[in-house]
């Protein structure tokens, strides 16, 4: 029976989802980049000394492999994007559930969540290490007593692999999962099984690591991939402050909790570290403290509500955790019964009233995308910029045959070359912050000469 749950509950955020990514007009530039990295890998390009990148190229990687296998279309990405962000929603249930929440609630609970984080699903790095923290909350919650050194191995695996995902969460995310165990350990007992634990956590991380460099080897870009990722980020200049977020420039909802999230942070660390971690109630609100550590640091510098509520997810899972706690206990045992019948027909008509709205979005989508079928690599996505790219396509192809090469020196130049199947390292994502460190010159020299 539980499982028959799973699926549908599978099933309908995979419905939902679809009804959120696949009708999105195309204009987010991040979609457009990722995508191009995935394009780039899938026609064998190598990163770093055949495109540019400031990240690590892991999720790149997976999806040229199936762009390869599938064909190097935008829709392509679109399905990772639903899959990822199915994955992400699943795991914040099945935690939520774990953590003790009546399954009605979670329904109600995750409903809430989706619709908060429906604008900002897309395929992207940081929802890929989003979920790699979700896992090992859901993992560590599991076996809060219980210790499987073979299993933290495994996982430290899967952990160390955020790192080739994105580097900078993802060594935070390392260190917390190699690290927060040892805090909390109060008996000298247990001293002698948590450095072994330490051990088996911290060699999972190295395996990963290590695969990473040989690559890096064997592909012979060790000098391509430290100027672009490490000595590019001195250059970074696209930042945004916190303030934006508490100034409700991203709406009221987002305003509060980002005031909300720091103070439960805070209330988190004196319940967790300042206090001696007993019960298991303690044991779970310090798993959410420590992965929230990692999770948050994708907020900076970039603080916009994108970013936000991608580091908040675990912050947030954890709110819902303390006060269905508190209410359970202040809500009489005469009122619970009438209380579950409630949120029973609130969660099936809430069920119904996604399934349906979402049908007929993807509906009206199947209608509508029969007229975005002409501009190659974007089949099936909606644009209003089809005309121009078509012109623009046009004419770069034109100078070409007159032996011109042209260059767009703008943040969207992608959306115009990838139709024609070109790419320009570095002008194809003209921004500061992703033209490396040391070739940063070169670059710099090449544009005066244009």
């Amino acid at each position: 029976m539980k499982n028959r749950l799973n699926y549908i509950v599978i099933f309908i955020l995979i419905l939902l989802i679809s009804a959120v990514i696949f009708p999105k007009p195309l204009k987010s530039l991040d979609e457009l980049w990722n995508f191009n990295f995935a394009r780039n890998i899938a026609d064998g390009k190598v990163p770093y000394r055949d495109f540019n990148m400031v990240q690590t190229p892991l999720l790149s990687i997976i999806a040229g492999l199936v762009l390869k296998i599938l064909g190097t279309e935008l829709y392509i990405i679109r399905m990772l994007a639903v899959i990822m962000s199915m994955l992400i929603m699943y795991i914040v249930y099945k935690i939520m559930v774990k953590i003790g929440l009546n399954r009605n609630c979670s329904y109600i609970l995750l409903g809430l969540i989706l619709y908060m984080y429906s604008s900002i699903f897309c395929f992207d790095y940081n929802f890929g290490v989003l979920l790699i923290i979700l896992l090992a909350i859901y993992y560590e919650i599991k076996n809060i007593e219980k210790t499987d050194y073979k299993k933290d191995l495994c996982m430290g695996i899967l952990i160390g692999s955020s790192i080739l995902i994105k580097q900078t969460t993802g060594i935070a995310l390392s260190l917390v999962y190699i690290l927060f165990r040892i805090i909390n350990v109060y008996s000298k007992d247990t001293i002698k099984e948590e450095a072994k634990r330490l051990f088996y956590r911290s060699s999972g991380v190295l395996i990963s690591i290590l695969i990473f460099c040989i690559y890096l080897a064997i592909n012979n870009i060790w000098y391509e991939f430290i100027d672009y990722t490490i000595l590019g980020l001195k250059t970074f200049s696209n930042k945004m402050s916190y303030i934006n977020l508490v100034n409700g420039n991203y709406g009221r909802i987002i305003q509060i909790l980002s005031i909300l999230m720091p103070l439960l942070l805070i209330y988190l660390y004196i319940r967790t570290i300042l206090k001696k971690v007993t019960t298991k109630e303690d044991k779970i609100l310090y798993i959410f403290f420590a992965y929230s550590l990692a999770s948050i640091v994708v907020i900076y510098p970039i603080s916009d509500n994108c970013h936000f509520l991608i580091g908040i997810l675990p912050l947030l899972v954890s709110l819902i955790y303390i006060l269905y706690n508190k209410l359970k206990n202040i809500v009489s045992d005469k009122y619970k019964p009438y209380i579950k019948i409630i949120i029973k027909v609130y969660s099936i008509f809430l069920v119904l009233f996604y399934i349906i709205f979402s049908t007929k979005t993807l509906y009206k989508y199947e209608m509508e995308m029969v007229n975005y079928k002409n501009l190659k690599h974007f089949s099936y996505i909606i644009s209003v910029y089809e005309k121009a790219a078509e012109e623009v396509g046009n004419y770069i192809t034109s100078k070409k045959l007159e032996g011109k090469q042209v260059y767009i020196l703008d943040a969207q130049a992608a959306f115009y070359m990838i139709p024609i199947d070109k790419y320009n390292k570095d002008f194809d994502m003209f921004m500061v912050g992703n033209f490396g460190g040391m070739r940063r010159r070169r670059t710099n020299h090449k544009i005066r000469r244009l």
